[in-house]
């Protein structure tokens, strides 16, 4: 694979999950780690927006005031027991 083809496939990944890693292999080895002159790191954006992220038909679920916690719509809500899971 030439550098052109691995450069892409890099920004595909960074496109579709929104984290950027320092490098592109992790070390195999303590040895090989030592060796690094960059520390492995990743870059991530939790906040990035993506296409396929399924919006809400509905305003969101919030705690009365002071709290004003908003319910996550991905979560089983038990309304015996008056729980969310």
């Amino acid at each position: 694979m030439d550098y052109e083809a691995l450069k892409e496939q890099w920004s595909d990944i960074e496109e579709r999950d929104g984290i950027r890693l320092s490098w592109n292999t992790f070390p195999s080895s303590r040895m090989e780690a030592s060796r690094l002159v960059v520390p492995i790191g990743a870059l991530y954006t939790p906040l990035k927006e993506k296409a396929d992220t399924p919006l809400l038909q509905y305003e969101p679920v919030t705690c009365k005031a002071p709290c004003r916690a908003v319910l996550n719509p991905f979560c089983q809500v038990d309304m015996r027991a008056r729980i969310w899971i």
